[in-house]
């Protein structure tokens, strides 16, 4: 489906600093592409991720105290 090649965008990438052109849509100038027609907002799936992997980078420790590492 359309959903799901556009998240293989996602698929290897790593945390980078906030802002840098490879968490933004093409149209922004970054390297994701966007999804045409989507009821959500492709920058805002994108930011979310990006959040998402920043925190995990900033609290991996505490998330996984205890439990080892992946």
């Amino acid at each position: 489906s359309d959903l799901s090649s556009w998240l293989e965008n996602f698929t290897g990438r790593h945390p980078v600093q906030a802002g840098a052109a490879e968490w933004r849509l093409r149209a922004d100038g970054g390297t994701i592409n966007h999804l045409s027609g989507a009821t959500i907002s492709a920058r805002g799936v994108t930011k979310a991720i990006e959040n998402a992997l920043e925190f995990y980078q900033a609290h991996r420790d505490r998330l996984y105290q205890g439990r080892g590492t992946p």
